[in-house]
């Protein structure tokens, strides 16, 4: 990972602490130790589960998009990109490459259209690894 990366991913893990948990009153935590344990393991599990499909080109895509997005996803978001992840190989790839339309159930998922636009906008010509 470059350096920049690195910075940026940090920049990301800042941003989601500080606006995810403000102090509630008596100075506790708005969530619990546990609750927010739980959200990072999730987290982390999906980032690895993205970048470890064993379909490459599929495995660049994803990987590049969590790395920018995963902590600054909600609990909403994180559960609808569980639910891309569950999808096949080649049926996913075929969505975000554009080979195929996207079906009318995936386009009111706020992370695919996410997804799409990060692909459209960072693999000119929508997909490099076509």
């Amino acid at each position: 990972m470059s350096g920049f990366a690195r910075r940026r991913l940090l920049l990301n893990q800042i941003n989601f602490f500080r606006t995810r948990f403000q102090p509630s009153f008596g100075g506790r935590m708005a969530v619990s130790e546990k609750e927010r344990e739980a959200e990072m393991q999730t987290r982390h599990t999906l980032l690895q589960k993205s970048k470890q499909r064993g379909f490459l080109e599929l495995d660049r895509l994803l990987g590049s998009f969590a790395d920018s997005f995963i902590w600054t996803l909600s609990e909403h978001q994180l559960t609808q990109f569980e639910s891309l992840l569950a999808m096949e190989n080649p049926q996913l790839f075929s969505y975000i490459s554009g080979q195929q339309p996207v079906p009318a159930e995936l386009r009111s998922n706020e992370v695919m259209q996410l997804m799409l636009s990060y692909v459209n906008a960072n693999h000119p010509s929508g997909r490099r690894y076509v």
